[in-house]
């Protein structure tokens, strides 16, 4: 039998005493985890890095995702559900969601840098350690991609237009009361 040579026991030896002090480091409590105190640049770098690769490596490809057409439904879906964190042209943020860190992105900027699909991808999945829901457990692949091609066509609206774009009446007609009363009961 072989013995293993000097190389690989120090190469082994040196990973082993790596990883104990990672979680030495891990177990002391002294990485600040409060949001009124950002990360670690190498920490913050770690994070925004994986979660990038992550969506671009896990979002279906962008052949496969067909934006939709109704674009109001998605508006209101994103009104309800996202403004309060995310702001829109109109709105700012919602003030605890100022304080959340990361901070939620202002998609009229950050859209952009996200393919349909991806954007689909995040609404769907949620984004791990960011206050970012996942939506697909409570909604359909249709309204998921209502809500995402939305917030796609967010970077080419001017306020002016957001406006005039948000003043178009709802396409549902609201529930009757009654209606409310036996679906609360169903649950």
């Amino acid at each position: 039998m072989k013995k293993p040579s000097r190389i690989v026991i120090s190469v082994l030896s040196t990973i082993a005493v790596l990883a104990i002090i990672v979680l030495i480091f891990i177990f002391s409590g002294l990485y600040n985890i409060a949001a009124t105190e950002p990360h670690n640049p190498l920490i913050g770098w770690a994070f925004s890095t994986i979660q990038e690769r992550s969506i671009k490596t896990l979002a279906p490809d962008d052949a496969a995702v067909q934006a939709s057409e109704e674009l109001f439904e998605g508006y209101q879906k994103f009104s309800a559900m996202c403004v309060l964190c995310h702001g829109s042209p109109t709105r700012t943020r919602w003030e605890p969601a100022r304080y959340m860190l990361p901070q939620p992105p202002n998609l009229k900027e950050e859209a952009a840098e996200w393919s349909l699909a991806e954007l689909v991808w995040i609404v769907e999945h949620g984004l791990k350690m960011t206050g970012m829901p996942a939506f697909g457990p409570s909604h359909s692949p249709d309204e998921i991609i209502q809500i995402a091609t939305f917030v796609d066509t967010l970077p080419g609206f001017s306020v002016s237009e957001y406006k005039e774009f948000t003043r178009h009446p709802p396409t549902e007609a609201p529930m009757e009361e009654e209606e409310e009363i036996k679906d609360f009961e169903k649950e």
